[in-house]
């Protein structure tokens, strides 16, 4: 499915699913030791991975290397962090209309400067604007 000449379908699956996370987190029971959850959901998610990888062989080099273990890792440990981080969040009775939101507008605001300093990408006005937006629009999602 393509908008503009533009391929949506990328971002309707990240869309969708991480209304469903969301929700699924919100459904964590209160007394349940939330990382034994996070534990089996990853051997669900590697299972669903590996499922995935053996069927896409044709998505690129099947041979991991150093770098490729040490990306995996850091990957990991920071879903963890983030399924930790929105799990304790509900759990302190912030609500699931606006946590999202405010987690990712911060995530957008530190990382528009990583990408134009580290990464070398560039920021056009309407990108200044859009960032001035999201800001303000933190501030009142964060007011409750």
């Amino acid at each position: 499915m393509q908008v503009f000449g533009v391929a949506v379908w990328p971002f309707v699956l990240m869309i969708s699913t991480y209304v469903a996370y969301q929700i699924v987190l919100k459904f964590v029971r209160p007394d349940v030791n939330v990382l034994g959850v996070l534990t089996l959901a990853y051997f669900v998610a590697c299972a669903c991975a590996a499922s995935l990888w053996f069927r896409n062989q044709g998505l690129g080099a099947n041979r991991l290397e150093g770098r490729d273990v040490l990306v995996a890792v850091l990957l990991g440990a920071s879903i963890v962090g983030i399924e930790y981080g929105f799990v304790s969040a509900f759990r302190l009775g912030w609500p699931i209309n606006s946590t999202g939101a405010i987690v990712n507008v911060g995530t957008a605001v530190l990382l528009v400067p990583i990408g134009f300093a580290v990464f070398g990408e560039q920021m056009s006005a309407v990108n200044l604007a859009g960032l001035v937006l999201c800001c303000a629009g933190l501030v009142l999602l964060a007011l409750r």
